[in-house]
């Protein structure tokens, strides 16, 4: 009732068996190592787990409440279910005449064969005329001295009528007290008494009685009274609803067990998070926020409730794009502007401050730092004008912000990429300002203030890719990787938990959200490996969610490290290795392997400076590879790094 909503209980179970990790200085009795429900040597904790609850409340309910006696009779509903057998065990060892209904006649054989009940004092639950009429005929029209009940509405009232004079009806059902029905007043000329039992309201409310009656039980299990409940069917907490359904039908026999299993995967529904309310009242700041990806959080910065939003860019107000999304916003009483400013540059941020003091602007309580440049080279190849081109938008650009805007802002919210994490082949000055952002945003939340960098991966059909002006070739290089990308939807969801600084209720966010690396299995189900597989500190992504793809479906970097721990000599070695450059050139360049000839230098099909450097690398990864899979005889020819254009094994590499 409680799964089904039908019953406000705090609790969804009670049952449970396990062993002391600890305890705690004034804890008495129990000691780490022991079983929390103690039972006897041989007893599996499935069995264990479907003791207590029931058993407590059988006895509670029977020797307490009922204080059912030697001689007297008891009608059992339910008596197949776990606290029917439990009550059908503790009323046999008081000596009790015992009458009991069941649902199906697969559980009055159940109770003939393990009980030894008489057919005779067994019914049809679901028939209130058979086991009405049958108690009042074996009883001489008496009845019984205590009903224990789990039954409702009709069948609640015909078993109300079963009991005897002086005789204790308990009511272990809560369907008709929920529902507050009427219960027929005549019986209690009789002098019966009606009794409700609720475990879950003793455990609140008198817990000293609860630990009695449970002591009590174990007490009876110590003394071979109490017996495991039959069957106990165990299914794993994955299978929670199933087991919820199954209870609901009533047709399953005995208790439900659910058990924690390392590997089980198990469904889960999160708890409704509520979306960012942005003021009214107050000044939003994007820096960068003329390209795609600033127009899209102003706009979604409307939505949640925003009317002060001002866009900082080099380029101001001078595109079509800007001026159109201007126009766009700026309904209802919402002000939004599009100012030229470069933050890397202190004086034109002090000057942008003072301008919105001076134009009666709110106070600025929220800041998007996206403002980017991209200088593209490899190390060897970067001039001082090259690095600092990409450097200055993120590391001047994210401290003037930090310096010059208030302190008490509600969000402060940089945007950086997990090239700074991954590392990025030519972009090596755009990584290390990017890494300048984690820095300061762990700063910020040292010194008690708002702050979230989130390492933004691919993001498809908004910002940087998807300018017209990007680069085909970035385009190629980032092609395999799609899968990896989110859209603009799942980005801003991700912001507004880096705004709301929370992913949970409760539950903060860190300083710094990485997007966008991939999984093993990502890489297995769609992509090829990226680079940064390769690094040890990232290699661990290779085995995640993994567990649903076959093993000759892994990544290439496994595949080559399969088919080298196969191979039988070193030039067989080599050719693996040689197959798998050739793979890598021909899917760069967008070409047919068969286009490629394994003789000629690499140098022949045009490769530039960035795929040489890819090249590389790969080339340097499997050859690691290789010298742990090969004898250990011939892994002196493999010392050193191999240049580019050394012919081995009938390819250049």
């Amino acid at each position: 009732m409680v799964a089904m909503g039908q019953l406000s209980q705090p609790a969804l179970g009670v049952d449970c068996a396990g062993v002391v990790r600890r305890a705690g200085s004034r804890v008495e009795g129990i000691a780490p190592g022991q079983a929390v429900m103690t039972w006897k040597l041989g007893m599996d904790l499935a069995a264990a787990a479907a003791l207590p609850g029931v058993y407590t409340t059988a006895h509670y309910s029977l020797s307490t409440v009922a204080r059912l006696r030697l001689g007297e009779s008891v009608l059992i509903h339910g008596a197949a279910g776990g606290v029917g057998q439990a009550a059908i065990v503790l009323a046999q060892n008081i000596g009790a005449e015992i009458f009991c209904t069941v649902s199906s006649e697969a559980k009055r054989g159940l109770l003939v064969e393990k009980y030894g009940i008489p057919e005779g004092n067994i019914f049809n639950s679901r028939d209130e005329d058979d086991f009405n009429l049958a108690v009042q005929r074996l009883t001489g029209g008496e009845g019984v001295d205590v009903v224990l009940n789990s039954l409702s509405g009709e069948a609640l009232r015909r078993s109300w009528r079963c009991i005897k004079r002086f005789g204790r009806f308990v009511e272990l059902g809560q369907k008709d007290i929920v529902g507050n029905t009427g219960l027929d007043m005549e019986p209690f000329l009789r002098n019966v008494s009606y009794h409700s039992v609720n475990m879950l309201d003793l455990l609140h409310y008198d817990l000293a009685g609860a630990a009695k009656a449970f002591a009590e039980v174990v007490e009876l299990l110590r003394r071979d009274i109490a017996k495991p409940i039959a069957p106990t069917t165990v299914m794993p907490f994955s299978k929670m609803e199933e087991a919820f359904r199954l209870m609901q039908t009533g047709k399953h026999t005995g208790k439900i067990v659910l058990e924690a299993i390392d590997e089980d995967l198990l469904p889960m529904l999160p708890r409704a998070v509520k979306t960012t309310r942005l003021r009214e009242d107050a000044t939003y700041l994007i820096a960068g926020g003329g390209g795609g990806l600033g127009r899209a959080i102003a706009a979604w910065m409307m939505k949640q409730g925003a009317k002060n939003i001002l866009l900082l860019s080099r380029s101001g107000s001078k595109k079509a794009s800007a001026r159109d999304l201007m126009a766009r916003l700026s309904v209802d009483g919402a002000r939004v502007d599009a100012w030229s400013c470069d933050v890397s540059d202190e004086q034109q941020l002090i000057s942008v401050m003072d301008k919105l003091k001076a134009e009666g602007w709110p106070a600025v309580k929220g800041v998007v730092q996206g403002a980017m440049q991209l200088q593209e080279a490899t190390y060897e190849n970067m001039t001082h004008s090259h690095f600092n081109a990409a450097i200055r938008p993120k590391v001047h650009g994210s401290w003037n912000l930090h310096a010059h805007l208030p302190d008490d802002m509600d969000f402060f919210v940089l945007l950086s990429s997990l090239f700074d994490i991954a590392g990025s082949r030519g972009q090596g000055n755009y990584a290390a300002g990017n890494t300048y952002q984690d820095a300061l945003a762990h700063h910020r939340k040292s010194k008690g203030l708002a702050a979230c960098c989130i390492d933004v991966g691919m993001i498809q059909g908004v910002g940087f890719l998807a300018r017209d002006s990007t680069d085909d070739r970035v385009h190629d290089n980032v092609r395999g990787w799609s899968s990896l990308g989110i859209g603009e939807r799942e980005f801003l969801n991700i912001l507004d938990a880096a705004i709301r600084g929370e992913s949970l209720p409760g539950v903060p966010l860190p300083p710094q959200l990485i997007t966008g690396l991939g999984t093993g299995g990502m890489m297995a189900r769609a992509a090829e490996a990226p680079w940064w597989f390769e690094d040890v500190k990232l290699s661990h992504l290779i085995t995640v969610d993994t567990h649903t793809i076959l093993q000759n479906e892994g990544v290439e970097g496994v595949a080559i490290s399969g088919l080298l721990a196969q191979a039988t000599g070193l030039e067989d070695a080599a050719d693996i290795v040689c197959d798998a450059l050739v793979k890598k050139l021909a899917k760069s360049l967008k070409i047919s392997v068969e286009d490629i000839e394994k003789s000629n230098p690499v140098s022949t099909y045009g490769v530039d400076s960035l795929l040489a450097v890819e090249l590389r690398n790969t080339r340097s990864t499997h050859t690691n590879s290789l010298q742990q899979h090969i004898k250990p005889f011939a892994r002196s020819n493999l010392q050193g790094s191999l240049p580019i254009g050394i012919r081995w094994s009938g390819c250049w590499i």
